[in-house]
């Protein structure tokens, strides 16, 4: 079976550290990963927290993008 590309509120509450659906929303939010609030409590995806890091660390503009000062 494949793995699920969306992370649930558990998953989120182990890697935080934090426990309260409204803190761990907001530390998402914090880092520019879009989240999403569900019955359950908070969800995202792998695909959104790869996007996040990639904008932090510069490498979300295309290679061939010129840029200009």
């Amino acid at each position: 079976m494949a793995e699920s590309n969306i992370v649930y509120a558990e998953e989120l509450a182990r890697v935080t550290g934090l426990e309260k659906p409204a803190a761990i929303r907001r530390e998402l939010e914090k880092q520019g990963i879009a989240v999403f609030m569900g019955k359950n409590g908070p969800w995202t995806t792998r695909d959104l927290i790869a996007a996040a890091g990639k904008r932090k660390m510069g490498l979300d503009q295309p290679a061939n993008e010129e840029q200009y000062l």
